[in-house]
């Protein structure tokens, strides 16, 4: 599992962080709500997600 962090920018995208790394990427609200089962108000948040999914929105994950 990879801990996340999650922001929403100001134009309604949403930054997500690996912590341990700190890699960032940039998802766009409907790629976002495809991988994250949150409210669709959300602002800030922390979440574990797979590796799996990790890779599937953008992170660099080792085999």
């Amino acid at each position: 599992m990879i801990q996340t962090k999650i922001v929403r920018t100001v134009v309604g995208w949403y930054n997500v962080y690996n912590v341990a790394t700190g890699e960032r990427v940039t998802l766009s609200p409907s790629e976002f709500f495809a991988v994250f089962n949150v409210a669709r108000n959300v602002t800030l948040a922390c979440c574990e997600i797979s590796r799996e999914q990790a890779a599937k929105i953008g992170f660099k994950v080792a085999a």
